[in-house]
């Protein structure tokens, strides 16, 4: 259990590489429907995140499980949007070009809603 566990991120992080490397995708035929998902998941969500902490008492008694809260609501979504949708069906071109655009994304909207959390 212990081997399965410690390769749990490089079998995710190699699933997520080749579901990418694998895919076609044109993110200017995509740009409306990708810029709407990534304003939900990058910018409300995160905040609503940040309001439902602030309005418990959860980031003042327990700060560590705010900051994982927080950066769970504003980091990309998982590789399984890919894998469903392989397995599914559906437009994989968008989804691709989506989640590529948010792993890109997520790498300035991470460190702004912690540093936002760490400053209230």
């Amino acid at each position: 259990i212990n081997l399965l566990g410690q390769a749990a991120v490089p079998v995710a992080t190699f699933v997520l590489g080749a579901s990418l490397g694998g895919m076609k995708f044109r993110l200017h035929h995509h740009v409306w429907d990708v810029s709407r998902a990534l304003a939900v998941k990058l910018l409300v969500m995160p905040f609503l995140t940040l309001l439902a902490l602030r309005l418990t008492t959860l980031h003042e008694t327990n700060n560590i499980m705010g900051s994982l809260l927080i950066l769970e609501g504003a980091s990309a979504p998982a590789t399984a949007l890919i894998l469903q949708v392989k397995r599914y069906g559906g437009d994989e071109e968008k989804v691709g070009a989506g989640v590529m655009a948010a792993y890109v994304v997520s790498m300035f909207t991470m460190p702004f809603w912690y540093a936002v959390w760490q400053s209230l």
